[in-house]
């Protein structure tokens, strides 16, 4: 796919996330508050979220490398003539991952209180919603240290991957901020290990593993008490409202993402996405 094609594909998505993700804070907004309570705060934190999320995107617009037992992601966006910002953004890129899919969890782990376990919703009223958006933070910069330090660039990726970069994009690594992933290399025989990526990788996954059960449990937990109890009609029609609007959200933010993911992890849609970028 041509590198214009690329970008403007980035820019509608960015557009498209502003617009539908205004109109989701102006719906919450716009609700009484006896209808959607606490909940219009989780709907409207995680629709800013998303724009953030987009707007660091079309900005890094990052581009995935894999080789042999490495992965790199490029910074390919319009920021890339100011060096000293280029690892950040790439720090902040990864990190927004990880808010979102702390908030997301949070989302379902609401609706499991108010469905199941109404007496505590008062964790979630008042000061008490700092300290959940406090959480939020911690997690993505959990991940924005995993990024900018256990990914970081070393000596030992600049080895291994500047020829097949150099090959494929006709750059030099050096010169392309990025974030890189090595786990191991077989030199004369002999396994090593690099602990660090591995370690940071390995935490990633684990967070990702603990989240998704997470959201598992409480989604069934709740769709369970929804099917047995004897609410309303009108609560459940608005649990089923505020689950779509939450899966449209969650939805469009996924594909967004991996319109750059499936388009990149072949490394000649990656060359092309470079376009030889030299001048």
């Amino acid at each position: 796919m041509d590198r214009n094609v690329l970008f403007s594909i980035s820019t509608t998505s960015a557009a498209l996330s502003l617009v539908i993700n205004s109109l989701f804070i102006y719906i919450s907004c716009k609700k009484e508050r006896k209808n959607i309570g606490t909940y219009r705060y989780f709907l409207v934190a995680f629709a800013t979220c998303n724009i953030l999320y987009s707007s660091v995107e079309y900005i890094a617009k990052p581009v995935n490398f894999i080789y042999g037992h490495a992965m790199l992601s490029f910074n390919n966006g319009p920021i890339t003539f100011v060096p000293a910002l280029d690892p950040l953004f790439m720090a902040l890129f990864f990190s927004m991952q990880g808010i979102e899919s702390a908030l997301l969890t949070l989302h379902f782990l609401y609706r499991y209180i108010v469905v199941c376990k109404p007496e505590k919703k008062k964790y979630f009223e008042g000061s008490k919603l700092a300290i959940w958006a406090a959480f939020n933070l911690i997690w993505g910069l959990i991940y924005f240290f995993i990024a900018s330090y256990c990914l970081e660039p070393t000596k030992e990726c600049y080895e291994y991957a500047e020829k097949a970069v150099r090959d494929t994009f006709h750059r030099d690594l050096h010169e392309l901020p990025h974030i890189c992933f090595l786990a191991y290399e077989i030199i004369d025989n002999s396994l090593i290990i690099y602990w660090k990526p591995t370690t940071g990788i390995a935490l990633v996954v684990l967070m990702t593993i603990t989240t998704i059960i997470t959201m598992i449990y409480l989604g069934v937990r709740t769709s369970r008490t929804l099917k047995q109890s004897a609410s309303s009609k009108k609560t459940i029609t608005l649990q089923r409202q505020m689950l779509i609007a939450l899966t449209i959200q969650n939805d469009y933010e996924t594909r967004e993402c991996n319109v750059y993911n499936n388009g990149n992890e072949d490394s000649q849609s990656s060359q092309l996405a470079f376009d030889n970028n030299i001048s």
